[in-house]
């Protein structure tokens, strides 16, 4: 009990500073956009969250991230879930012998 409480509370105290880390990074409009991305996609903000905060402890940011600054990053996590996303697909070839001819296919 104890310990699934102090889990608990740690993912809390993560959460809280995530939170405050975010606060300190973005404009009120990035803020809003990364909300409204949650309500929608919450783990594409999740996503956005991590990303954000370490390019800010890399000293990425110059200032706070403005609106813009957060549609350019949704961006490109848009076109790197997309290559992730393709498939690939396998042609298989025919053989006079083949089974399928058999059953008319």
């Amino acid at each position: 009990m104890k310990k699934a409480q102090a889990e608990m509370e740690q993912r809390e105290a993560v959460r809280e500073q995530k939170k405050a880390i975010i606060q300190q990074i973005l404009t009120n409009e990035a803020r809003e956009r990364l909300a409204n991305i949650a309500v929608v996609k919450p783990e594409k903000a999740e996503k956005l969250e991590m990303i954000l905060i370490q390019n800010a402890q890399r000293g990425v940011f110059q200032g706070k991230v403005s609106e813009k600054q957060m549609i350019d990053l949704l961006e490109q996590v848009n076109e790197r879930e997309q290559k992730e996303q393709m498939t690939v697909q396998f042609k298989r070839k025919r053989f006079d012998d083949d089974d399928l001819d058999d059953l008319g296919i």
